[in-house]
């Protein structure tokens, strides 16, 4: 199927997604089977659909188990029926800066800022922290992307109070988290979102109109790397595996040393990411 090969077809990827599951069905009729759950901060819709598509390209037919929109904390925490008998292999945690309650202000002092740092941490860590306890299984989770504006212009990211700065020592945060736990892993959006340009990546036009995270148009550029300590699929070591999910370079491959899949996005019309005035008018 050439769709599947670079340079990637978009439109027929998103067009004809079911007949494209049936054919791979038809021509693999006994894939291996895996769950995972996705538990969203925005609409998670057509993540499972074009990972579950490319998967399936490469033997590995994927149940999902979507979070209802911005349930992610509250799935895990409180639990629900649902996801418990849902047993997923793998737990993946779609979230980005969008999902932060509070940033800092201005007006905030340094020990505040401290405190309000803590606690956003804590919300997720009491997450990962569930999921372990509940599912002993691979979790990945996003790093935090930075919005595409900067209240502080080039002061934002060394500033205490800046946006930019808040968001990099809560990463921070998340590798040592990362670096103590042998199946959490990071999924770098804040690399992605630079490497696309911040501007297009947070139109905010995708945000007020589907709750998507990220702007959709990124179908060609798209590269989300999850890189792994442990094979959540064969339990090979993080030195052999690797998943990484790009458009970029529009091929995958599954093999004892890596695994690269390359889902797309829809497309939009032309010239729908904007300069950032007119982005920041439009929030």
């Amino acid at each position: 199927m050439d769709c599947f090969h670079y340079p990637l077809d978009t439109e027929t990827l998103l067009r004809k997604k079911r007949r494209l599951r049936r054919e791979l069905l038809a021509q693999n009729p006994h894939p291996l089977h895996k769950k995972i759950a996705i538990l969203g901060g925005s609409t998670t819709n057509e993540v499972a659909d074009q990972l579950g598509l490319f998967l399936l390209q490469y033997g590995i037919e994927a149940d999902f188990y979507q979070s209802e929109y911005g349930q992610y904390w509250q799935d895990t925490v409180f639990g629900t029926p649902e996801l418990d008998a849902f047993a997923p292999d793998v737990i993946y945690v779609h979230t980005s800066w969008r999902n932060l309650t509070r940033l800092p202000a201005t007006t905030d002092a340094p020990a505040q800022i401290d405190a309000m740092l803590e606690d956003q941490y804590r919300h997720f860590e009491t997450m990962w922290q569930a999921l372990e306890q509940k599912f002993a299984c691979p979790v990945i989770q996003n790093n935090f992307d930075r919005p595409n504006y900067r209240l502080m212009g080039n002061r934002d990211i060394w500033d205490i109070h800046g946006r930019s700065n808040f968001i990099s020592r809560l990463n921070q945060k998340f590798y040592a988290y990362a670096a103590a736990h042998e199946h959490f892993y990071i999924n770098d959006i804040d690399y992605l979102s630079a490497d696309y340009g911040l501007t297009a990546w947070g139109d905010a036009f995708y945000w007020h109109m589907y709750k998507y995270a990220m702007c959709l148009t990124l179908s060609r550029r798209w590269r989300a790397a999850w890189p792994t300590s442990s094979n959540p699929f064969t339990g090979a070591t993080k030195r052999r595996w690797c998943w990484t999910w790009t458009t970029r370079s529009g091929a995958a491959s599954w093999g004892t040393t890596g695994w690269t899949a390359w889902p797309s996005a829809p497309r939009c019309r032309k010239g729908r990411s904007t300069p950032s005035s007119r982005a920041t008018a439009r929030r």
